[in-house]
């Protein structure tokens, strides 16, 4: 019956069995334990593909999002990167703070995370553009090439 839940705690309710057992029941619990860690290696192996396509996917999205805005923009513009890279981290922060302090609402974590990074994203929008115009005032006006040196 424990062997069918599967999971670590059911492994470690038939790792943790006293040593004083008899035979037969330490002989079911090794062959339920070697079941349970084979489904356990599985899942895990799923899982880490799930993942693997998750992340990919995202960074397909921003190699995307970088090749049209180079072909329409004939600049290779790096930000991207940068913003994807604050959004994930602020969105991982987010959950990580939530997992932590507050595990009752880590079902809404998303739904807080997600307008957290956009906010982080605003803001990081609103500097840059400040940074901009305080250093390249004098050299906006000049023609550029697509790997951004000025002639």
């Amino acid at each position: 019956m424990i062997r069918d839940r599967g999971d670590q705690d059911a492994l470690g309710l038939i790792d943790g069995l006293l040593p004083d057992v008899p035979a037969a029941v330490r002989q079911a619990a090794a062959s339920a334990s070697t079941k349970i860690q084979g489904n356990l290696a599985l899942w895990s192996a799923l899982q880490n593909a799930w993942y693997g396509l998750s992340l990919g996917s995202v960074l397909l999205l921003a190699a995307i999002g970088l090749a049209i805005t180079f072909g329409v923009m004939g600049i290779i513009n790096m930000a991207h990167g940068e913003m994807v890279m604050l959004g994930a981290y602020t969105t991982f922060v987010v959950q990580e703070l939530i997992r932590t302090h507050n595990p009752a609402l880590f079902d809404y974590s998303l739904v807080i995370a997600v307008p957290l990074a956009f906010l982080s994203l605003v803001q990081l929008a609103l500097r840059s553009n400040a940074a901009s115009s305080a250093s390249f005032t004098g050299v906006l006006w000049r023609h550029c090439s697509p790997l951004g040196a000025c002639h």
